[in-house]
């Protein structure tokens, strides 16, 4: 895993708006808000730019979040619907890559960044958003072909495991 070694479960909480992506950083700046406790959103790049206009609330609230940027280029989360197999269509019309300038962002809201792009380096990250006041950007770039084949393996394992 990516994170330290904890003795008690976490609490896990999901966001159900428009489509599941609006409205989440606002969802976890009221979660940190009214929480004691250190507070993770975990959110993809189009997610990110959907409700980039929560970023506000960084400085009004001061609510300590870490919130983990996955940036795959832009709707990689469709890479596994038919449509992804036509390239072009899919490319030109489906994929949604959005363009952010990340630590331009992090800069015009206030946002402490932090690049990951290793295992080792998001769970320094992590360990740091945990202790630390303010928001936490924690940037990771992922590729999207290697993503693909990960879960492509990852559901030929959980196949296979089934079947046994």
């Amino acid at each position: 895993t990516f994170s330290p070694r904890r003795d008690d479960p976490p609490r896990i909480l999901a966001n159900r708006g428009a489509n599941g992506i609006d409205g989440t950083i606002a969802t976890a700046y009221g979660l940190a808000a009214g929480s004691p406790d250190p507070v993770v959103l975990l959110i993809g790049d189009v997610a990110f730019a959907h409700d980039i206009g929560s970023l506000l609330s960084a400085r009004r609230l001061g609510a300590p979040l870490t919130i983990v940027l996955v940036d795959n280029g832009g709707g990689a989360i469709f890479d596994g619907l038919a449509i992804a197999r036509e390239t072009d269509l899919y490319e030109q019309h489906v994929l949604t890559p959005t363009g952010l300038d990340v630590p331009g962002v992090a800069a015009a809201f206030g946002l402490h960044l932090l690049e990951a792009s290793t295992p080792e380096e998001l769970a320094a990250a992590l360990a740091h958003g945990l202790t630390s006041s303010g928001t936490q950007l924690v940037h990771v770039r992922t590729d999207r072909a290697a993503s693909i084949e990960a879960r492509a393996a990852a559901s030929r394992a959980a196949v296979a495991a089934i079947s046994a």
